[in-house]
């Protein structure tokens, strides 16, 4: 049966393929797009963190001054 599904043609209209290829082309770029978001955000959360500890470190060590 597999055989015989992959010798049949599609049956695609050739006017339709560039729908199917602008379609394919808008899904990826939503894919893409999704991506580039979630690495932002990754990107963001990771600054923040590092701005974050680097506050810390101030703070630690003004507070250690302060001490002496």
């Amino acid at each position: 049966a597999r055989e015989r599904v992959r010798s049949e043609p599609l049956g695609i209209d050739p006017g339709n393929y560039c729908y199917i290829y602008e379609y394919a082309q808008h899904l990826q770029n939503e894919v893409n797009e999704r991506k580039r978001k979630r690495a932002e955000k990754k990107k963001l959360v990771m600054m923040m963190t590092t701005k974050n500890i680097a506050n810390q470190n101030q703070q630690e060590s003004q507070n250690i001054k302060e001490m002496k």
